[in-house]
This record gives C-alpha cells, sequence and structure tokens, in this order.
C-alpha cells in the first residue's frame, strides 16, 4: 500500500459543485473518524460499486477481462456505507499507470462520477487519484 508523502495535493479539489474539500482534507477527516485509507498497488483496481446494477456490470465486464488476462482476481468489501455499496479490488497480473486505472476502473462499471472525479485528480496531477475509505477495525 503506497502513503501519501508531503506533496502538496492542495490543487487536486473534488470537481463535485456540492462538494469543496481537497483531497487531503478528505483523508484526514476520514482518518479521524477511524478510517483505513487505501491507496491502490501498481497492479490493482479499485471499483466502486452503488448499486446491484452496477455490481451486475462489474461480473459480466470483469468475465470478459479475464479471458485477456488470466491472471486476474478480485475481493469484495462491504463499503462504510453498507449493501448494496461495495468495493472490489482488483489485482491484475500487471503494473497499471494512473490512467489504465481509471479507464479500466470506469469500464468495469465503477461509479462513473467517481472515476470522472479521479480522472480529474489525475490531470491535476494528484500521484493517487484513485483511493478507498475503508471501515476501521
Amino acid at each position: 500500500m503506497h502513503e501519501l508523502t508531503d506533496l502538496d495535493l492542495s490543487k487536486c479539489i473534488e470537481a463535485d459543485s456540492n462538494y469543496e474539500e481537497t483531497r487531503q482534507q478528505y483523508v484526514d477527516k476520514m482518518t479521524e473518524l477511524g478510517y483505513k485509507i487505501y491507496y491502490p498497488e501498481n497492479n490493482e483496481l479499485l471499483i466502486d460499486i452503488d448499486t446491484k446494477e452496477q455490481y451486475e456490470q462489474f461480473k459480466a465486464k470483469f468475465s470478459r477481462l479475464v479471458k485477456e488476462f488470466e491472471d486476474t482476481t478480485y475481493s469484495i468489501i462491504v463499503s462504510k456505507s453498507g449493501y448494496p455499496h461495495q468495493h472490489i479490488i482488483v489485482k491484475m497480473g500487471f503494473d497499471l499507470n494512473n490512467s489504465e486505472r481509471i479507464a479500466l476502473q470506469a469500464i468495469l462499471g465503477s461509479d462513473p462520477i467517481r472515476e470522472m472525479l479521479s480522472l480529474f485528480r489525475h490531470f491535476n496531477v494528484d500521484p493517487f487519484p484513485s483511493l478507498l475509505a475503508l471501515k476501521g477495525d
């Protein structure tokens, strides 16, 4: 798991007009609330599922992905919001750059707004445009 460094992430502002928090403010808030911030390994995708339909899309697209990349696996974590909200960590057999990660996350059915915001963060030079806030133990 990657750790944030002293990089200035203040440019990485959420693009949602109802949400003015910077990425660092979000990370700080969630950490204070007892959540673990999970940054993807170089070979991981972080899928955010909000509906049963998105999960069905994930399963269908994953079955095609694994035909191309047989050494791909995934694990599911129920999100802080409860079912049907889920986080899925997909492990690929190779490393990905952030553009590839965001594209594959979107293709696999991850929350489209989240992936759009991740792309904006990537354009703003955020080294970790994708992350998960996981419930603490």
